[in-house]
């Protein structure tokens, strides 16, 4: 499972791995996100170790599809619910 908190210009992006195989992992990195239909968008990114990352996430329904290759080539399919969390600098 993946925490990601866009920056304000939408340009980068900060994640945090709260689960799974690679659960501790964080870290942030230049996106691109190209709107597919009215509140979905397709959000890709490289992290800094190679492992490459394409987010399907339905906000207006409040699901993501995640699909990324780890930097040691292993391919991974997640799906599950989106859940806004509190900005951490709000506080």
């Amino acid at each position: 499972m993946r925490r990601i908190c866009p920056s304000e210009d939408g340009e980068s992006i900060r994640y945090a791995i709260v689960a799974g195989p690679y659960a501790g992992a964080t870290g942030e990195a230049r996106c691109e996100w190209q709107e597919i239909s009215e509140g979905m968008y397709a959000i890709s990114w490289q992290e800094a170790d190679g492992a490459t990352v394409v987010h399907v996430d339905d906000f207006v329904r409040g699901r993501s599809m995640a699909f990324f290759t780890a930097a040691d080539k292993t391919f991974y399919r997640m799906q599950g619910p989106l859940t806004a969390l509190a900005d951490p600098s709000a506080s």
